[in-house]
């Protein structure tokens, strides 16, 4: 948001068309917000990088800290800073209060300059990168033919697997998950516990069966990019969604129909029909 606002300013102080500036307006009001302590723990992280990677004296630390403790900067920033949130944004660009002078917009000032340079490097890294990874491509199937699948790209594939359980803990993990378990984490460890259940799922709904599978585990071979890919059976019959800890289209079907009575998309879903 401060990027896109420093953009914005500085747009305004070169005289650009309205049609320009409500269209950076914006790109600064279509930033969401993230919950207060996420962002400070992120933007303390980020702080914390600058310090060890740039040094205590570079400009974009100073700009940064601003004589503080990362954490203590983090928290400031967001204290004093008007683009912390949607709301107050908003109402800056209203008032015309948003200034260069804003702390966040003071840093993205002080990170121009980086990050266009960065830009322009990564531009020029990127045709002979392209062409490694395409006469790495080329080189992997002479070696190995189809006895392995190629790299990720965008087009569709399949990994193979089983649905089986792992060691774990000294234990064995189940292949499945039940909505039993699901109760049982939230009985045993209650409301505002890692195992805290939205409201309308405190109580089970009348009619779910808690031995429906909710999740299950598999030996297919997945990465991050496939959250949300369909797990299906070697006739194509969707059975989950997910990565290596699937959700079982089971608990799905459950779910819709018990907890959310979304009776005409469960029709629409296992019959094909509206």
């Amino acid at each position: 948001r401060a990027m896109e606002a420093h953009a914005y300013l500085e747009a305004q102080m070169g005289g650009a068309p309205a049609d320009s500036l409500d269209a950076l307006r914006e790109r600064v009001l279509g930033v969401s917000d993230f919950p207060n302590l996420i962002e400070e723990g992120f933007l303390t992280v980020r702080f914390e990088d600058f310090e060890r990677y740039f040094g205590p004296g570079d400009e974009i630390t100073r700009a940064a800290l601003r004589g503080q403790a990362p954490a203590v900067a983090a928290k400031s920033m967001l204290e004093e800073s008007v683009l912390s949130d949607a709301e107050r944004a908003a109402a800056a660009l209203e008032s015309g209060s948003l200034t260069m002078n804003d702390p966040a917009v003071w840093l993205a000032a002080a990170l121009m300059p980086v990050r266009t340079r960065a830009s322009a490097a990564q531009g020029q890294l990127g045709t002979p990168e392209d062409q490694l990874e395409s006469d790495l491509g080329r080189v992997r199937f002479e070696v190995y033919g189809r006895t392995i699948p190629p790299d990720g790209t965008f087009s569709p594939r399949i990994t193979d697997g089983v649905v089986q359980g792992y060691e774990y803990n000294g234990t064995m993990a189940p292949p499945y998950t039940t909505f039993y378990g699901l109760y049982d984490r939230y009985r045993s460890h209650g409301p505002d516990s890692e195992w805290d259940l939205p409201e309308r799922w405190r109580t089970p709904p009348e009619g779910l069966d808690l031995s429906t599978p909710l999740n299950f585990a598999s030996t297919a071979d997945t990465y991050g990019g496939n959250s949300g890919s369909p797990a299906v059976t070697p006739a194509l019959e969707l059975v989950g969604l997910g990565r290596n800890v699937m959700v079982d289209v089971r608990a799905i079907h459950a779910a819709l129909q018990y907890g959310y009575g979304a009776d005409r998309i469960v029709v629409e879903l296992t019959t094909g029909g509206m």
